[in-house]
C-alpha cells in the first residue's frame, strides 16, 4: 500500500502509480464545489472510471476487483468523507493506492467481518 503525500489544496489535480508488472494507473482527482467533494477519474489501459465520489473507505474500486490489479483507500480517523478543497492537507484525510496483495487483505477482512 503506498500513501499518496503529493495531495494539496488544488482543485485538480492528477498522478500516475505504478503497478509491479503493469503499466502505470493515472489517477485525477478534481474538487467540484458545487457538491462539496472530491471525484477521482481513473484510466489504466483501456479500463475508465469517470467521476466516481471519494468517500472514506477500505476499497473505492472493490466492485472491480475481479478486472483491476489495484484499489484505493480513503481513510479518515472518524470515516467522515472529504468535503472541502483543504481536507488533503490538514484534516486527517489519508488517500491510499493498493496493489495485488492489498486488495486480497482487504478481501479477507471483508470475509472476516
Amino acid at each position: 500500500m503506498k500513501k499518496i503525500t503529493t495531495l494539496s489544496s488544488e482543485g485538480k489535480q492528477s498522478f500516475r502509480f505504478a503497478i509491479e508488472g503493469y503499466d502505470a494507473v493515472q489517477v485525477i482527482l478534481e474538487f467540484k464545489m458545487n457538491q462539496n467533494a472530491w471525484f477521482y477519474s481513473i484510466l489504466w489501459g483501456t479500463f475508465e472510471v469517470k467521476n466516481g465520489r471519494v468517500v472514506t473507505g477500505l476499497n473505492l474500486l472493490r466492485q472491480y476487483r475481479n478486472i483491476i490489479p489495484f484499489g484505493i483507500l480513503v481513510y479518515h480517523p472518524e470515516n467522515i468523507d472529504p468535503i472541502t478543497v483543504y481536507d488533503w492537507m490538514s484534516n486527517g484525510y489519508e488517500f491510499y493506492m493498493m496493489d495485488e496483495s492489498d486488495i486480497i487483505a482487504v478481501e479477507e477482512y471483508y470475509v472476516r467481518t
